[in-house]
This record gives C-alpha cells, structure tokens and sequence, in this order.
C-alpha cells in the first residue's frame, strides 16, 4: 500500500501490468498440477485514490494498491478452495502459491467426493478493457473542497481502476477492467441533523456534483425548522431515496449481490 496522493493517469498502463501479472500466475499454477488436477483461479485487485473529508478539509489521503487470487484445486470429484493476498513481487507471490497448492492438495485425500461439483470444461476467453476518463484526484479535490466551502461536510471519495480476472488449467483466460469513482458524503446542520448524499459514476462532473450539493443545502433549510413532537400512533412515512438505499444496503449484507 502506498501512502501518497497521486493522479489517476497511466490507467491502461496499470491495466495491462495487472493483466499480464495475473496470466504469469495463471501459467506459473498450471505447472504445479500433477495428474488429472484442475485448478480454477479468480484474480481480484485495484489500484486507487481515496481521501476522507471532515468538516470541509482533507483529513487523510492516500493510494492503495492490492491484488489477491482465489484457487480451487479439483480431482476427480473432490475440490478445495484458498486464497493468498499478492504483494506484486513475483518469486515472493509464486512461492505463496506453490505453499497454497501443496495445502489444498494435502486436504484433498481427506474430503467426500462433491455430488454438486460443476464447473465449464468448455474454453472461453474474454477481455474487457475498460477506459478510463477520471480526473487527476488532486483536480476532484480541490472541485469538491471548493463547491463544500463553508458546510459541516464529511465524506469519503475513492477513484480508480478494480479489475477482475479468471483462469483455468484447461486454457481459459477472461479479463475484465473499470474505471469508476464514488463520493458519499453527509452534510450536518447540528447535533444529529444531517443530509445525507452520494455522487458515483465513470466520469466525474463539476456541474452534477454542485447540484446534488445544492440539493443539500436546501434540504439543510428543511431541518432547521421548528422540531414537532409527534405522538405515538401510526403514520405513514416518506423516505427519501437515499434513506430507503441505505435500509437496502443494511438488509442486504451478506444475503444477496
């Protein structure tokens, strides 16, 4: 991980490394096989910038960088499955997979065949490149601090490239790669008032961006009137989309995708 703020060019050269990487991995497993093993290998990773606004500043900056591989090992109708975290350092990286492979290999002989195994034994191989049209992120936040002058704004903003990859013993290769960014932030009026809002997408717009935080600062009018108290009964309740989002999101963790 790296700890300096830097801009979001070089996007496909990024792509590429990542990329050829992963299928020098996904070479490198396939000579570790021995007799009619299959392995079936999944390649997660992102290179991005992220910062945390409080009160209208830049609190905490940085970049991060990381890469991990998921690997099931088949034979027969047994399978086992690890993961490693990747450093990028390729005799360090190769040297965790060969102790993972020897793992999972030493688990088979002890597991019940699996009458569910399924998996393609049909070669298709796919790349999607994605193209990135994000901003250099010091010209995002000095957009954002400049459009947040004068708000008890507090956030996080996080940009850049995730790619995903696959790959089995049998010849496949897939890739896929995207550029996106992601800025939800909450706006406070006092105390526990708050306006709650959210700006992602491929290519960033100063103008969209201003009007979602205009939209804010008139709900911020809204919540400085006169509290009601309200009695105990039933009522019907209107919530706004982003309310109802984030109702969603709490329900939804770890039940579906």
């Amino acid at each position: 991980m790296k700890t300096d703020l830097v801009p979001s060019s070089g996007a496909q050269g990024v792509d590429a490394e990542m990329q050829a990487y992963f299928y020098g991995l996904a070479d490198h497993l396939k000579t570790r096989l021995r007799g009619e093993e299959v392995y079936l290998a999944s390649f997660y990773a992102e290179d991005s910038d992220f910062a945390r606004f409080n009160r209208a500043l830049v609190r905490q900056a940085g970049h991060v960088t990381q890469r991990s591989l998921n690997v099931d090992l088949i034979l027969g109708e047994k399978s086992t499955a690890g993961a490693v975290t990747l450093s990028g350092d390729s005799t360090a990286d190769r040297a965790r997979l060969d102790a993972l492979v020897d793992e999972l290999r030493g688990r088979l002989p002890h597991l019940p065949d699996d009458p569910h195994l399924l998996y393609s034994r049909e070669v298709r191989s796919t790349e999607a490149h994605g193209s990135s049209k994000l901003p250099d992120a010091p010209a995002t936040l000095a957009s954002v601090l400049d459009a947040a002058r004068g708000l008890e704004f507090v956030g996080l903003w996080a940009s850049g490239g995730m790619y995903s990859g696959f790959a089995n013993s049998l010849g496949q290769r897939n890739w896929f790669s995207s550029y996106t960014f992601n800025l939800d932030w909450s706006v406070y009026h006092s105390a526990d008032k708050a306006v709650k809002s959210s700006y992602a997408g491929f290519e960033w717009s100063d103008a969209e961006f201003t009007r979602k935080l205009e939209q804010c600062r008139d709900q911020l009018g809204i919540l400085g009137r006169e509290p009601k108290t309200i009695p105990p009964g039933r009522y019907r309740v209107y919530l706004a989309p982003v309310a109802l989002g984030e109702i969603v999101d709490m329900l939804s963790w770890g039940g579906w995708g």
